[in-house]
């Protein structure tokens, strides 16, 4: 369910993902695949970092993250979580990345 948090000055609101109910662990969701061929999906990948822009805007002391479906590159082993974090990390700012499999029903921090 989405929650609004009022983020920016002057403050407007913005639906988030996913906020726990202290506000203290806000996320967005991305169920974003490799387009055909392996090709990166540019337009997905740059929603994904207006969500993080969306985040960068809570205090600091909020955790912050983007969840994204376990999506792997059909001709190499890098998954599309892993493809966003290596590509955009410069732009994170202290967001958190992790890749949920639906699968297997884990869930992987993406890290350096």
């Amino acid at each position: 369910m989405d929650v609004a948090i009022a983020i920016g000055s002057p403050p407007k609101e913005h639906q988030f993902d996913l906020v726990s109910v202290d506000g203290m662990l806000v996320g967005e969701c991305k169920n974003h695949s490799w387009r055909e061929g392996g090709k990166v999906p540019s337009g997905k990948m740059q929603g994904t970092n207006e969500a993080v822009l969306y985040l960068a805007f809570l205090p600091a002391e909020v955790v912050r993250f983007v969840v994204m479906r376990r999506d792997v590159h059909p001709r190499r082993s890098e998954t599309l979580a892993d493809y966003y974090y290596r590509t955009y990390k410069h732009l994170l700012g202290g967001t958190l990345i992790f890749e949920i499999d639906t699968e297997t029903r884990t869930l992987r921090e993406i890290a350096a």
